[in-house]
C-alpha cells in the first residue's frame, strides 16, 4: 500500500454491516467514487474484517456471538418429528442446506425468536443464520 492509498469499507448506515471494502487513492475524488451517501452507504477508513467486524453508526465493532440451542442434532425423516431452535436474534435470515434430492426451503427470517424444522428428506443438513450484527451460525445435523 502506497502512503496515498487508503483501506476503506463501506457499510449501511442503518445495520453498520459492511457491504464491500478496498483500496482507494487518499483524495476526496477517489473516496466520493467509492460509495453511495443516497443509497443509505456510509464510508469508513482502515482495515475490517466482514467475518467478525461491523460498523455501527461508523464505529468499528466486533460481531456478536449467537447463543442459539437446538432441542436435539438428529431428526426423523417422516415430516412430523421436528428440531427446534431457540434464541434466534429478531430479523435473522435462516437459510438451509438440504442434500441434492430434497426439496429446497426458501431462506426465511425470523421474528419470535424461534425455528422449527420438519423434513421427509433423509440426510446430511447445514443450518444457517445470520443478521449483520451477528457472527454467522452453522449447526449440521442428519436425518434418518
Amino acid at each position: 500500500m502506497s502512503a496515498n492509498s487508503i483501506n476503506y469499507a463501506v457499510y449501511d448506515l442503518t445495520t453498520g454491516a459492511i457491504l464491500r471494502m478496498g483500496l482507494c487513492a487518499n483524495n476526496a475524488a477517489a473516496i466520493n467514487h467509492s460509495y453511495t451517501p443516497s443509497l443509505n452507504e456510509g464510508f469508513y477508513t482502515g482495515q475490517v474484517s466482514p467475518q467478525s467486524n461491523y460498523l455501527p453508526d461508523g464505529v468499528l465493532a466486533a460481531l456478536n456471538a449467537y447463543v442459539i440451542t437446538a432441542n436435539k442434532t438428529t431428526l426423523l425423516s417422516n415430516g412430523v418429528d421436528s428440531i427446534t431452535f431457540s434464541g434466534i436474534p429478531a430479523g435473522s435470515v435462516c437459510r438451509i442446506v438440504v442434500p441434492s434430492y430434497a426439496i429446497t426451503p426458501a431462506k426465511v427470517v425470523v421474528n419470535d425468536g424461534t425455528l422449527i424444522f420438519k423434513t421427509y428428506a433423509a440426510g446430511n443438513y447445514t443450518i444457517e443464520i445470520s443478521e449483520p450484527t451477528y457472527e454467522v451460525y452453522t449447526l449440521n445435523f442428519q436425518t434418518s
